[in-house]
């Protein structure tokens, strides 16, 4: 399926490589380390921490550190930090306990999950943003989300060891956010990269484009062209399957008042991606589909996505491991697959002599 986007290489050249803009870095020995000037209260925090010793001191206040490369960021709106850290509040109030003071954690993510879902348009199974333990596992610990302005704080001072990109991972999609070409602009003005991982549908449906609420833009196409201005965004795009059935499926289409027809929505942001020069050589690798989870259902198909996207200037990443989040127990499960499964085993293991952890390696 060639979704009308032309190859871009038949033959790589030389200096062909997969990685996309920001994600991965190579170390090489005269950029792996950086020298940093720290602040006397710097070097009483990092002694005070046992950490002191472990780095190397160079002459007065000034050591050499790895270079921090990269940050995983979680961004949402001001209105969704607000809630969540309310309902952070109500909790240590003595809400959602039930005799003897237990903890009611059903009721507590069933709070959490109906707030997440105003940030989100999918309802994947996998997403461990959900009714799951992660965000609700955050508030029972005490923490607190950053809003953007503390975060721009950490992220300049990170700059000092070498920050030089973030990757977006939640919660839910960061074109909810109003703020967000704000967001960007001051990440350009750091001269930061940022990887924004998404299900795209607001880069692939006019209403949800329009209902994001920036200022003149009223359709999808209006949104990835003010996108493509950044030279910092990469896309991580998510992408399991070509097939609809298939692909639907994998992000809940219909559930719990999610979207509905995601595939069409998905290859018609690849096309505005392609058409505003996010696989554009010259720009680098700014597009990535991400094929995750890898199950059985999709793991051929990932193999032709991958060739089908590297001759178009797009990286697939793929995580066949999948164990964060609900793939905490999604690799079980898959084992389990390949233990009771006949036609899994029959297609991976007609011997019949294999381990189940030997037919998932070599599915």
């Amino acid at each position: 399926m060639d979704l009308e986007i032309p190859e871009i290489y038949q033959v790589f050249p030389k200096d062909f490589h997969v990685d996309v803009n920001g994600w991965s870095f190579v170390d090489y020995e005269d950029t792996k380390y950086i020298n940093v000037q720290l602040t006397d209260s710097e070097v009483a925090e990092l002694k005070e921490c046992g950490l002191l010793d472990k780095v190397c001191h160079i002459f007065g206040n000034v050591y050499k550190v790895k270079r921090l490369r990269t940050l995983d960021i979680e961004l949402a709106s001001d209105n969704a930090i607000d809630a969540i850290n309310t309902l952070k509040k109500r909790f240590e109030q003595g809400e959602f306990r039930g005799q003897n003071d237990v903890i009611d954690m059903d009721a507590l993510k069933r709070e959490f999950a109906g707030m997440y879902r105003t940030t989100c348009t999918q309802r994947c199974p996998h997403c461990f943003n959900q009714e799951d333990d992660f965000y609700v596992r955050k508030i029972l610990d005490g923490h607190k989300l950053l809003k953007w302005a503390d975060m721009k704080q950490i992220l300049s001072e990170a700059k000092k060891i070498g920050l030089e990109s973030v990757k977006f991972l939640g919660i839910g999609e960061i074109f909810k956010i109003p703020d967000l070409f704000g967001i960007l602009d001051d990440l350009r003005q750091m001269d930061i990269k940022i990887g924004i991982f998404t299900k795209g549908t607001a880069l692939g449906d006019d209403k949800i484009a329009k209902d994001c609420g920036y200022d003149g833009i009223e359709t999808a196409e209006e949104l990835v062209r003010r996108l493509s201005e950044y030279d910092n965004v990469s896309i991580l795009l998510g992408g399991n399957s070509f097939v609809p059935e298939i692909q639907d499926r994998m992000v809940g289409c219909g559930k719990d008042g999610g979207i509905t027809s995601y595939t069409e929505k998905r290859d018609y942001v690849l096309k505005l991606l392609v058409k505003y020069g996010f696989n554009d050589p010259a720009k680098g690798k700014r597009l990535a589909l991400v094929a995750a989870p890898v199950t059985p259902e999709v793991s051929d198909e990932t193999v032709v996505m991958y060739e089908w996207a590297m001759h178009r200037n797009i990286t697939v990443i793929t995580i066949p491991t999948m164990v964060s989040g609900k793939g905490t127990d999604e690799l079980e499960w898959l084992l389990g697959q390949f233990e009771t499964n006949k036609e899994l085993i029959s297609r991976y293991d007609e011997s019949n002599i294999m381990t189940r952890e030997e037919r998932y390696v070599k599915c």
